[in-house]
C-alpha cells in the first residue's frame, strides 16, 4: 500500500498542475508526437 501512497503523492501536485497549466501538457504531447513522427521518418529512409 505504500507503493500507493507515493503515487497518490506524486500525482496530487502534477494533477493539480495539468490544471493550471494545460497548454503546456498539450504542447508536451505534441512535442513527443513530433519527435516519434521525425524517429519514424528517420527509420524509413533506411
Amino acid at each position: 500500500m505504500k507503493f500507493f501512497q507515493t503515487l497518490d503523492a506524486v500525482a496530487s501536485p502534477v494533477l493539480e498542475g495539468v490544471h493550471q497549466y494545460p497548454w503546456l501538457v498539450v504542447a508536451a504531447v505534441a512535442l513527443v508526437l513530433v519527435a516519434a513522427i521525425l524517429i519514424y521518418r528517420a527509420r524509413k529512409k533506411k
